[in-house]
């Protein structure tokens, strides 16, 4: 059964049978308004849309959006199977309405899993200021979670499967959502998601079976996941292994120390302070400058001046130390006002990527452009570094090389040899990167995890605890043989071996020590940052060990 449709001089419509007996209730619905407008009311719509309708230049309303969707592909693709496109339509709708419901059902579970507010175990006491970290064995397909050092909470997961599996290495929560679905799989649900890596790995709710089943990501039960979603934070530290890892408390005279507030409590400088006269304001102030961070230099000279004027009163001694106080209490509300996220420090070995950073640096000081200094051999620094070449009669390649190094250094002056590297970062952002020295450098490192707990604003120091993982890859270095010998004995490396060897100057010391907040974690590793999944801003330094 089919019918034709003209439209004549845009306001009258003629329809004309093609078979006998053709309903004219099916027409009955038809208004022709102006524009060459067809109107179908909605007990008609579907009528319309069960005939083969040929027309050109037509446009269909009808009050109902699906039969105007419907007819609309048929009166403007007339040439497309029909029944097919009806069929497709009707399972995206099928499918539309699934998804609706799954859904539904997926925030019908995280609220009840947010209704249950006591644990399942009984957790030891623990103060909730404390730094949580992560730590997943994959091998174990279990994941124990530490507060301050102390384990509070374990659970079964379930990771990637053959063909998708789970990276292993050191990562962070980078965000955060209840009701998250996969942009990759499908839409599926990804309740109490907990993102490590922007390439799609997460921690979130799903079946966890007794095996690897997932795509990738780390799945736990609902119960566990909803509360493991309410003590974290953004930028907390999960660290992913195929073995075993142990946390255990630490203690090493090169450890950070928090520094901040340190030099206003000092009993020297207070005793310099109290006394009103202006030679001991001096050298308290020249002490002070030694020692101090940065970021409250300008508040320890109002102190000076302060203790200055009050020399020149009646009551010296009451006046200064009625100004240590005050000033005290200023640096104390600067400290507490002061960036308080976790600060992520990164120790290792210089690779090529450091040292075509070098390069490019040396390059920009001589006058060679070459952009800002990233550790990528691009168009720019090869040009740089043809024309440099070129000017020293060396061979014009335009690479990096040791004696290319070497000719650069001699150049500029300013650049001295080290075997290591400092990175910091902090709220997801690089603050700074300085070499260091790390001894006996064709050795290899490990990799290895230490955590600053929790302190006080006027604390001058504070527990640390290390994790070492193993590496089932030999270390991701230039400065010697990638083998299995070299593997075992970066395996045999212990945390506090690791921290032996590392050499940092006083200078870079005060200033990270200033920086320093409850949580802040430092990296000793042979691998380095993996540039695939740390971007210079969104991550912490996120370190594979395969």
């Amino acid at each position: 059964m089919s019918v034709s449709m003209e439209i004549l001089d845009g306001d009258a419509l003629t329809c004309r049978e093609t078979e006998p007996g053709f309903p004219q209730a099916m027409i009955s619905g038809l208004q022709m308004v102006k524009n060459n407008i067809l109107r179908i009311s909605a007990s008609h719509a579907f009528g319309w849309a069960a005939c083969a309708v040929i027309s050109t230049g037509l446009v269909v309303q009808a009050p109902q959006p699906a039969a105007a969707d419907w007819l609309k592909d048929l009166f403007e693709t007339p040439s497309r199977n029909t029944k097919a496109r009806v069929k497709k339509k009707r399972r995206q709708e099928q499918l539309r309405r699934q998804r609706k419901k799954q859904q539904a059902q997926t925030k019908r579970k995280v609220k009840k899993v947010l209704a249950q507010s006591a644990p399942a175990n009984s957790a030891p006491l623990v103060d909730e200021n404390e730094p949580v970290q992560i730590v997943i064995s994959l091998s174990q397909q279990r994941m124990t979670v530490y507060k301050g050092g102390i384990q509070i909470e374990t659970s079964k997961v379930s990771s990637g499967k053959a063909g998708h599996t789970t990276p292993s290495g050191i990562f962070s929560i980078l965000q955060k959502n209840r009701y998250h679905y996969s942009n990759i799989y499908n839409n599926a649900p990804m309740p109490f998601m907990q993102r490590l890596t922007w390439s799609g790995v997460a921690l979130h709710a799903g079946r966890v079976p007794n095996y690897p089943a997932s795509h990738g990501c780390i799945r736990l039960p609902h119960s566990f996941a909803g509360k493991l979603f309410g003590i974290t934070d953004r930028g907390g530290q999960v660290i992913v292994t195929r073995g075993e890892v142990k946390v255990e408390e630490i203690k090493h005279a090169k450890l950070f120390q928090p520094a901040v507030l340190a030099t206003i409590f000092d009993p020297k400088y207070l005793t310099a302070a109290t006394r009103g006269t202006n030679q001991s304001a001096e050298a308290a102030s020249e002490a002070d400058e030694a020692n101090a961070a940065p970021l409250f230099q300008g508040t320890q000279k109002r102190l000076v001046a302060t203790v200055d004027t009050a020399a020149d009163t009646a009551e010296p001694l009451l006046n200064a130390e009625t100004a240590v106080a005050k000033i005290r209490r200023e640096k104390v509300h600067t400290y507490e006002g002061r960036d308080d996220r976790p600060v992520r420090i990164l120790i290792t070995r210089r690779t090529k990527r450091e040292r075509i950073i070098d390069i490019q640096a040396m390059l920009n000081t001589l006058g060679y452009e070459n952009g800002t200094p990233d550790g990528k051999l691009g168009r720019l620094t090869r040009i740089g570094i043809k024309k440099f070449q070129k000017l020293k009669g060396l061979p014009v390649t335009g690479t990096e090389s040791e004696e290319l190094w070497r000719q650069l250094n001699s150049a500029t002056g300013i650049w001295r040899y080290s075997t290591g590297h400092l990175y910091v970062r902090q709220g997801f952002k690089d603050v700074f990167d300085e070499p260091v020295t790390i001894n006996h450098p064709n050795k290899p490192l490990g990799t290895h995890v230490y955590m600053a707990l929790n302190f006080k604003a006027e604390a001058t120091s504070t527990r640390w605890t290390a994790a070492t993982l193993k590496q089932t890859r030999p270390p991701r270095s230039s400065d010697h043989i990638n083998d299995q010998e070299t593997l075992a004995k970066a395996n045999a490396v212990t945390a506090l071996q690791a921290l032996e060897r590392v050499e940092i100057s006083d200078r870079l010391r005060r200033r990270i020590e200033a920086m320093l907040t409850p949580g802040s974690s430092l990296i000793i590793s042979d691998n380095g940052i993996d540039t695939r999944e740390t971007t210079p801003q969104g991550t912490d330094f996120i370190v594979r060990t395969w």
